[in-house]
């Protein structure tokens, strides 16, 4: 910022990146009432915070599925699955091995 002086107050001249960014939005709300440039302003912001996160790759993604399959017993057999529901309905069953 470039500082000018004054005899009674000291004054700050406002940086050409200011200046720029003023004249931008000064274009882009031409012609809007104030109550619609504040709407504006606020979806832009919105926009702005709800990014989408980039999709996973496909090696994230593999690991992530080894991590839920994790180590698992193997799915019970027909035959056990019968002997369970056998033993739940009190039905007493004699099975071959």
């Amino acid at each position: 910022m470039e500082r000018l002086h004054c005899s009674k107050v000291c004054l700050f001249q406002p940086s050409s990146n200011l200046k720029i960014r003023v004249v931008v939005l000064q274009e882009k709300y031409r012609g809007l009432s104030r109550e619609d440039q504040a709407i504006a302003a606020r979806l832009e912001r919105l926009k702005e915070s709800h990014r989408p996160e980039p999709a996973p790759s496909q090696a994230e993604i593999e690991t992530r599925l080894q991590g839920l399959k994790g180590d698992r017993p193997p799915p019970p057999t027909e035959q056990e699955m019968a002997a369970r529901l056998a033993q739940l309905k009190g039905n007493i069953t004699f099975t071959q091995k």
